[in-house]
């Protein structure tokens, strides 16, 4: 599994205090010691097709032509998946049969990446060939283990390291008052940025890069850190099992781990870069972009951010039903 990382945080229109809250999320995942697990098998060159599903605004336009044009590989992109759980639901019945819908990649948040994990829906990386060497070498290395937590916690002061069931039941009883109040307005996925652009709303829970992007659109769009501080979270590039062409799939996510690749992706997206080497060729190209602290956020702007680990077994049924039941009114 690979990782991009983003930041959560709200990203404002007006000063206001009607939040609409993105239910997706973001959160790096190591490979488990789970025998239902398989490992990629590879053949020696990459060619064929290959299928990815991706988030939308992660990569710019010309990244897929220049790795079919070095590479031979022809790609279909698609940008499918608005939210985490109804990505799940829609791949779910075929992962449980070893299909993966004809795909070879699929880009999922740390969590949702931890779950499909321990189902044994998604394949272990092999770094014994070689395949992955830009990945071995320039992974950073904080990202190679790391834990999360969505959600409210943070705003009320809880350690998330030690967050327990009664603290996420607490988060979820202060989300269901903002709801009932009418304060949040309504859930969505991904196609909040809709109602950023079109400023149908005063104020979001969202994502660091999407805010940027879409100032192109509409330059009252900014983004704030709260005052809480974020949670840092990362997407993951995995390979589901029934992966038609895991050889292709390995060969893009060593292309785009290749820092001068990462860097033309880096600076459209303006999410936290997983990849070393990219600020120092930002720092010759676009010393703006080597100096913002949403792609290279510093240790005093990320003082207050936070990941923390998942509930599992019970606890998180009991935790995700009563979320659940927040979200379906």
């Amino acid at each position: 599994m690979l990782t991009k990382t983003r930041l959560l945080a709200i990203a404002v229109l007006a000063l206001g205090t009607s939040l609409g809250v993105a239910a997706c999320g973001g959160g790096g995942v190591g490979s488990g010691a789970n025998e239902k697990v398989e490992t990629v098998q590879v053949s020696a060159k990459p060619s064929g097709d290959l299928t990815i599903s991706n988030w939308p605004y992660y990569i710019d336009k010309q990244t897929v032509p220049d790795f079919e044009k070095a590479t031979g590989i022809d790609v279909t992109y698609h940008e499918d998946v608005n939210d985490n759980a109804a990505f799940f639901g829609k791949m779910q019945p075929l992962l449980a049969k070893g299909e993966s819908g004809g795909r070879s990649i699929i880009v999922v948040t740390d969590w949702m990446a931890k779950k499909m994990h321990d189902l044994g829906y998604v394949q272990d990386l092999d770094y014994s060939n070689g395949a992955l060497s830009n990945v071995q070498h320039n992974l950073l290395p904080t990202l190679k283990s790391p834990a999360f937590d969505p959600l409210v916690m943070k705003s009320q002061g809880i350690d998330l390291k030690k967050a327990t069931e009664k603290d996420w039941m607490a988060g979820i009883d202060k989300i269901r008052q903002a709801v009932d109040s009418g304060q949040i307005r309504r859930f969505t996925g991904n196609d909040y940025t809709r109602d950023m652009a079109n400023g149908d709303v005063a104020a979001l829970i969202g994502w660091s890069g999407d805010a940027i992007q879409l100032q192109a659109d509409n330059p009252a769009i900014e983004f704030r850190m709260p005052t809480e501080g974020c949670m840092l979270w990362s997407d993951n590039m995995e390979i589901p099992v029934g992966a038609p062409n895991p050889t292709a799939a390995e060969a893009w996510m060593n292309y785009v781990y290749d820092p001068k690749n990462q860097t033309q992706i880096a600076e459209y997206n303006y999410y936290t870069t997983p990849v070393q080497g990219v600020k120092e060729i930002f720092q010759r190209t676009d010393p703006q972009a080597a100096h913002s602290q949403l792609i290279f956020p510093t240790d005093q702007f990320t003082k207050n951010c936070a990941t923390a680990p998942p509930l599992t077994g019970e606890e998180e049924q009991r935790v995700t039903r009563a979320f659940e039941g927040v979200l379906t009114g």
